[in-house]
């Protein structure tokens, strides 16, 4: 595993990482610092930084260089599409972070706090499908075992910083139709996604007979599963970790396409459905790159 100390905490990572930069080899895994739920990190040391660099490699890597048709997967399909269960919902976990340290006492009418909220709202969408691009078989056969192991009730109501960024985003949408539309569109995405993985809709949760009872204990265990670890971090950090993720999923989406839409799952959903989120996917690099930048303000606001 990567060492937790591996960079200094507010010293950001400029450059685009190539395959084996991040994670030390194509497809690897890194583990997510994080503060404990409801502790404030330390704010970011820079007073100024220039992150244009990122923005833009996170956009060209995410367009590619092939169209669709020519890409050809590099690894292992099932190590591709593990790297996007872990590290995709590690993005969420950012996301969600980054709502959470979203100043409250800024103008909430401002275009400025709607554009920011809309451009997590969007990410969070983003994520969600690219966390589950697998094929059902995928699914079943290596990825919903793996949280059976953890706990046979795994269940993703376990994470820690999720219900402080809903209850923020869901004030905040009464007084902004845009934010409001794309949580709709998250919901969307969310309802798609589980009808292709598992067309049953019994999630692992539905079908235990041993539910986690113990808070801590989920919470736990929910960490451990997404190689998240509770610490002391500053703004910076946060930023480096969410910058060096969007890289990673970027060059990932760029050079493998995300291949969503087999005819054989789409047809849980009327036939327009797949389009719409065809639509948002072909606008997936401008999202990655929207989202850092509202990072970047974020931290440093």
């Amino acid at each position: 595993m990567v060492g937790v100390n591996k960079y200094p905490h507010d010293q950001l990572l400029v450059s685009a990482p190539d395959d084996a930069a991040y994670g030390d080899y194509t497809f690897g895994l890194e583990p997510l610092l994080l503060p404990r739920p409801g502790v404030e990190s330390a704010p970011w040391a820079h007073e100024k930084c220039s992150y244009e660099a990122w923005i833009d490699a996170i956009r060209t890597l995410a367009e590619g260089s092939e169209s669709p048709s020519e890409r050809q997967p590099s690894v292992n399909a099932d190590a591709v599409y593990w790297f996007r269960w872990i590290t995709g919902h590690q993005v969420c976990f950012l996301i969600w972070r980054l709502i959470a340290e979203h100043p409250r006492e800024c103008d909430a009418q401002s275009e400025e706090h709607s554009r920011i909220l809309r451009s997590y709202a969007q990410a969070y969408s983003a994520m969600l499908l690219y966390s589950g691009s697998c094929s059902r078989a995928t699914y079943h056969t290596v990825i919903r075992p793996t949280m059976k192991l953890q706990h046979p009730g795994f269940s993703g109501g376990w994470a820690p910083d999720y219900c402080l960024a809903k209850d923020l985003l869901t004030r905040a949408a009464y007084e902004d139709e845009g934010l409001r539309a794309a949580l709709e569109f998250k919901d969307l995405v969310h309802a798609y996604v589980a009808s292709r993985l598992v067309p049953s809709g019994k999630s692992l949760l539905q079908e235990s007979r041993a539910p986690a009872r113990n808070t801590e204990l989920r919470e736990v265990l929910y960490d451990n599963y997404f190689m998240t670890i509770r610490t002391d971090v500053s703004r910076g950090k946060i930023v480096e970790q969410f910058i060096r993720r969007l890289l990673a999923v970027a060059r990932d989406v760029g050079g493998q396409g995300l291949d969503l839409f087999g005819p054989s799952e789409s047809d849980a959903f009327p036939a327009s459905q797949p389009s719409i989120i065809q639509n948002f996917v072909q606008q997936f690099g401008n999202v990655l790159a929207e989202v850092a930048l509202a990072a970047v303000q974020t931290a440093t606001s």
